[in-house]
């Protein structure tokens, strides 16, 4: 992880933490204060050198920059684990930071699609086509696309995030589970007015195929 990569993830992490429970539901503890998730960060820091030593990186700018990814996010739910006793809960925290990096991630290239259709399915689909590029193209990834109707079907038959969580405990693959496998539903909610998310399989649940549809209608809705 570059400096850059390792200073956005930081300040994801503590806009994602400062102010909220240290324990769910529970007033008692108190709220997470920025010594507290300086404290987390120090701890995920540590699990994450770790892990990066361990780990086999695939081929690939984009693939081998989601795998680290995916290795600072494991890294993070650790340490916030740790820090709050609660793996469900510690799950809810790593998502929220890990979706303000996965939505800044996409903010260039949204601006782009946004400039360059006026169509909410026409820049849903640009948005999607990019990044089957980068950064979830080949050979990292193996995936196949369509255009069906209103959607756009992407398969993907191999994300090499997956590949690494799979590799570790069941801890850590229904950490990415419910973490990682969640964050195209919202996503789709801001590539396009109207826009929305469907995937009835996915790798991660042992199935052969990630089946997802990318929906949008063709032209804006009316103001109300």
């Amino acid at each position: 992880m570059g400096k850059l990569a390792e200073y956005q993830a930081r300040r994801d992490v503590r806009r994602a933490l400062v102010g909220r429970e240290r324990r769910h539901g529970e007033a008692a503890p108190g709220r997470f204060r920025r010594a507290d998730v300086d404290r987390v960060l120090q701890c995920a820091a540590e699990n994450f050198a770790e892990g990066l030593r361990g780990a086999s990186l695939p081929r690939g700018w984009g693939a081998r920059r989601n795998v680290i990814a995916g290795i600072w996010s494991l890294a993070l739910f650790r340490a916030l684990k740790r820090e709050v006793g609660d793996g469900r809960y510690a799950t809810e925290l790593a998502t929220d930071a890990i979706w303000l990096s996965y939505k800044r991630s996409s903010d260039a290239l949204r601006v782009f699609c946004r400039l360059l259709a006026r169509s909410p399915r026409r820049r849903m689909h640009l948005f999607v086509r990019a990044g089957l590029r980068f950064p979830f193209g080949r050979p990292g990834y193996e995936w196949t696309a369509r255009r069906a109707g209103d959607a756009l079907e992407t398969d993907f038959h191999r994300c090499p995030v997956w590949d690494y969580f799979r590799a570790q405990d069941e801890e850590a693959r229904e950490f990415f589970r419910r973490s990682w496998c969640t964050l195209d539903y919202p996503l789709a909610e801001i590539l396009a007015d109207g826009g929305r998310y469907e995937r009835a399989h996915t790798l991660s649940a042992g199935d052969e195929v990630c089946d997802m549809r990318w929906i949008a209608p063709e032209r804006p809705a009316l103001p109300r």
